[in-house]
């Protein structure tokens, strides 16, 4: 429940970015313009 908060503990270091979505976000269109 609370993964998003630790992300930054538990991710490589090497990661950029980090896309979180809420389980209840519909993603409708492609979410490559936001890389």
């Amino acid at each position: 429940m609370y993964y998003r908060l630790l992300c930054g503990d538990i991710l490589p270091k090497t990661i950029k970015r980090v896309l979180y979505l809420d389980p209840d976000i519909l993603v409708l269109n492609s979410l490559e313009e936001l890389w």
